[in-house]
């Protein structure tokens, strides 16, 4: 449920379990060195999914190279005849995909590969693509908004298959998926605001992502954002390009901390952002006493990231 994706919150998943449960599917967090070595020493997992690898948590992991290492664990802790479900766009999982001599399921949507998307159209109602299963091709819509989702479809279509249902099982299960809270839902309120809540959290490819299904609507386009945080020495590199792209896509852009969002604001102003239209408050709560003065009817506000408490400025 949710994320519960630690130690504590799988035990305690696995204690609520109910007896006719046929499949677990437990989310691997991790933020240091070790956390995924001991979670797949609980889960004991027959299949394992790699969806991606990012700088995302570096201030805590120290390297990018200690990042790669504990994700890999996925796939070489993997139960013995497992499967390995690899997102194979990402040139880390990539890697660990041709090294890998297990079996495995190499997922994309940005070529050909064992299971793959194509044709991906997105708009403010959701999305269409085409999946390529099997030597089948099913040509999809869904509720779903963000090209990074569609590449998590696939994955879930990989593991489908290895679970036995039938390729048009999973295209017409693809069909009535619902978003889930906090990562692109959207909303609408009563005086004609649209949100797009992408809060739950964030790293580059999700950020850019959001602001791609931003660029589909029509109206002033808002941003409330701190940035990516616990990038250690590449938060400022990283939160520079988000502001490079923001200047292209937004109307108004809130920036939540000054000192954390400074890069975003440098590359605002760089790429001739008008400064008028750049707020910048110290906390969520600051700049939502103002919302009601900056928004109206028409808008589409994305909300991306949440902050952590420890990184107030208050």
């Amino acid at each position: 449920p949710e994320s519960y994706n630690t130690p504590m919150g799988i035990c305690k998943t696995v204690h609520d379990l109910k007896e006719d449960t046929e499949i677990f599917i437990a989310e691997m967090g991790a933020r240091h060195v070790g956390d995924i070595d001991e979670l797949m020493e609980i889960v004991d997992a027959s299949i394992g999914i790699l969806t991606g690898i990012t700088n995302q948590h570096i201030e805590s992991f120290l390297s990018l190279e200690n990042i790669i290492n504990e994700k890999k664990k996925i796939v070489t802790k993997i139960k013995e005849g497992g499967y390995c479900i690899i997102n194979v766009d990402c040139p880390y999982c990539k890697k660990i995909y041709d090294d890998f001599t297990g079996n495995k399921v190499g997922v994309s949507i940005r070529g050909v590969s064992d299971i793959y998307a194509d044709n991906i159209e997105i708009s403010e109602d959701g999305s269409s693509f085409d999946l390529h299963i099997q030597k089948e091709i099913y040509h999809l819509k869904t509720k779903i908004l963000g090209k990074h989702n569609i590449l998590n479809i696939a994955l879930a279509a990989a593991v489908a298959l290895k679970l036995n249902m039938s390729a048009k099982d999973i295209a017409e299960g693809i069909k009535n998926i619902t978003p889930v809270k906090h990562r692109l839902e959207l909303m609408k309120n009563n005086i004609g605001i649209t949100i797009i809540d992408d809060t739950f959290n964030s790293n580059f490819i999700g950020f850019e992502s959001a602001l791609e299904v931003l660029e589909m609507f029509e109206g002033r386009r808002i941003v409330v954002t701190p940035g990516i945080v616990e990038l250690g020495e590449f938060h400022y590199d990283t939160n520079f390009k988000i502001g490079e792209k923001l200047s292209k896509v937004c109307s108004i852009v809130i920036l939540i901390g000054e000192k954390i969002t400074e890069p975003i604001y440098n590359a605002l102003l760089k790429n001739n952002f008008d400064k008028r239209n750049v707020i910048v408050k110290k906390s969520l709560e600051e700049a939502k006493s103002e919302f009601k003065k900056i928004f109206k009817s028409g808008d589409v506000v994305l909300l991306e990231n949440d902050l952590p408490d420890n990184y107030d400025e208050i």
